[in-house]
């Protein structure tokens, strides 16, 4: 138990160095060389198993982290969330917005993707749908989306649906 305690704060410590370094200077998205990481650093991505520690490191680099998952049994879905660059208005300090985007199969509906950013003015939704009819379908309840988002007291700007024929 003591040893086991020491191992887990060095591999702490492994890797607060290593985000401290990542931080300081953060490497190209696609440069990042395992191998040329120091013996403690690699130890402690060991621990967290490679996968884990790559998708850690990409989403220090890149601003995004990204999830499959099961929605629902047999259902999986992928989510990205992020950050967009700061964004100058016209006039007035840069603007910070955050996305996410959700693509999933829907039962009876098929492919659906949600895209939405929030930024200080509220949150915009651009839904796509694969088909013409599961398009007109989340139209038929853009409304009731509507009411729902600000019923949690959030400010809905605009509010898009398309399918792949009207991009």
């Amino acid at each position: 138990p003591a040893a086991d305690a020491a191992s887990d704060g060095a591999s702490i410590s492994a890797q607060a160095r290593l985000l401290e370094s990542v931080l300081r200077d953060p490497p190209a998205p696609l440069a990042l060389r395992l191998d040329a990481l120091p013996p403690d650093v690699l130890r402690a991505a060991s621990a967290l198993g490679e996968a884990a520690f790559r998708q850690q490191l990409s989403s220090l680099v890149t601003g995004e982290l990204a999830f499959r998952f099961p929605a629902w049994p047999g259902q999986n879905a992928a989510l990205v969330i992020g950050r967009e660059p700061e964004q100058a208005p016209h006039a007035g300090p840069p603007e910070r917005v955050y996305f996410a985007r959700l693509e999933m199969e829907l039962p009876g509906l098929g492919s659906v993707q949600a895209m939405l950013n929030l930024n200080p003015r509220g949150i915009d939704i651009d839904l796509r749908a694969a088909t013409s009819e599961t398009a007109h379908a989340l139209g038929a309840s853009r409304d009731s989306l509507v009411q729902a988002l600000a019923a949690a007291d959030l400010r809905v700007g605009r509010v898009e649906v398309s399918d792949e024929r009207s991009r």
